[in-house]
């Protein structure tokens, strides 16, 4: 099987999956957070996302 690179991963992933939780704040404004595994910060972001990025750590 092939390996798919992370940036893929993320670009299919950031705005629809199911660890995605959207809340809005003050009047329309919208906040992002997930709660996918080995996202210690539950940031959506490339960066801290357990399953796009090979680089996480669980606890």
């Amino acid at each position: 099987m092939a390996s798919v690179p992370g940036d893929l991963i993320w670009q299919i992933v950031k705005k629809n999956n199911s660890f995605l939780v959207k809340q809005f704040g003050n009047s329309t404004a919208k906040v992002q957070f997930s709660k996918e595994p080995n996202n210690l910060y539950n940031v959506n972001s490339f960066k801290h996302s357990g399953l796009a990025n090979k680089k996480t750590v669980s606890i």
